[in-house]
C-alpha cells in the first residue's frame, strides 16, 4: 500500500516494546455511540489512526472514537474523535484485523492530548 499520510505517525507505547507486539495495558477504543469495543489503538497521528481487533470494523460506517486513556490528562480519561475507516486487512500470522482510520473531526484539544501522550 501507498503511504499517504502527511504526517508521522507514532506507535502506541503500549502496543509496542521493542518493536515487539505485547499485551499489556492497550489502549482501548469505543464506538461512541453503541460503546461497543471496535479494538485497540496501534498508532495514531494528527490525521489518523490504526487500531487492532479480533472482528473486522465495517469501512462503509462513520464512527464517533473514544479512546480510553492510561491515565487522566487535564481532567479527561478519554477523547472522543470522528474518524472513517479506510482500509483494513487481516493479518495471517495471528489472524488478527489492522484497520486504518482517518480523523474527519478532530478538536485542538485531543491534538493537544495525543501530541503529549506520544509526543511530537
Amino acid at each position: 500500500m501507498d503511504e499517504r499520510r502527511k504526517l508521522g505517525r507514532k506507535p502506541t507505547a503500549d502496543y509496542f516494546t521493542s518493536g515487539k507486539r505485547t499485551r499489556r495495558g492497550f489502549f482501548a477504543v469505543y464506538d461512541d455511540r453503541t460503546n461497543s469495543l471496535l479494538g485497540h489503538l496501534a498508532d495514531v497521528s494528527a490525521e489518523g489512526m490504526m487500531i487492532v481487533s479480533g472482528e473486522p470494523v465495517d469501512i462503509a460506517l462513520m464512527y464517533d472514537i473514544r479512546i480510553e486513556l492510561p491515565k487522566n490528562v487535564d481532567g479527561r480519561d478519554s477523547i472522543t474523535l470522528y474518524a472513517r475507516p479506510v482500509w483494513t486487512a487481516q493479518n495471517a500470522e495471528d489472524g488478527l484485523y489492522h484497520t486504518g482510520f482517518h480523523f474527519t473531526r478532530i478538536e485542538p484539544t485531543e491534538i493537544s492530548i495525543i501530541s503529549r501522550l506520544f509526543g511530537d
